[in-house]
């Protein structure tokens, strides 16, 4: 019985043995081979739909952009089919040439043309004028009918006429003006 004994003795530690070895080699394949491929599975379970929601986000966001530009042509279109075309208010002296010019070939005296600072706006500045001068009744109003026809950017806010006191149709005007200009939007004019 003592050889039986001592055999298995020894066979159960050589089992042991080979158990443990089992037991390393399986612990070291779990840590190196599926403990990361199981993280790698749960972070890309987590990512999934993460990837998913973005993506819908990033569609959502092109169809946006998509109509906003097809907006922006129409708006673009309809605003090269309007008459108006504002003007930066740095043109200032020019439009006073114009209206001076006006007021000259219409037969007016001009005594003073003053612009007022801008006023800025969101979608537009207002540079205020004063204008005055005499002349006949007949001209001054032509020049006001000119002033609208010529100048869809002008606005006359105020207007007052008065006579001379000569008798022959002289008047004294003084007129207010607003030119509406294009937005300063924060650029520096040249």
């Amino acid at each position: 019985m003592n050889n039986l004994t001592a055999s298995i003795k020894r066979w159960w530690r050589i089992d042991a043995g080979g158990v443990g070895v089992c037991l390393v080699v399986t612990a070291l394949s779990y840590l190196s081979l599926v403990r990361p491929v199981s993280q790698m599975q749960d972070e890309s379970d987590r990512l999934v739909p993460l990837l998913t929601h973005k993506e819908q986000e990033v569609r959502a966001a092109r169809a946006s952009l998509a109509q906003l530009r097809t907006d922006l042509d129409e708006t673009e279109m309809a605003l090269e089919g309007q008459p108006l075309r504002l003007e930066s208010q740095g043109q200032v002296n020019t439009r006073l040439a114009r209206l001076a010019d006006l007021a000259l070939a219409s037969g007016l005296e001009i005594h003073q043309m003053l612009p007022d600072n801008a006023r800025t706006g969101e979608r537009y500045n207002i540079v205020p004028i004063k204008l005055s001068g005499s002349g006949d009744y007949r001209k001054v109003t032509g020049f006001m009918r000119d002033i609208h026809g010529g100048f869809a950017d002008i606005a006359v806010v105020e207007f007052d006429l008065s006579s001379n006191g000569g008798g022959q149709g002289q008047a004294r005007f003084d007129v207010g003006l607003v030119w509406y200009t294009m937005p300063s939007l924060g650029l520096v004019e040249n």
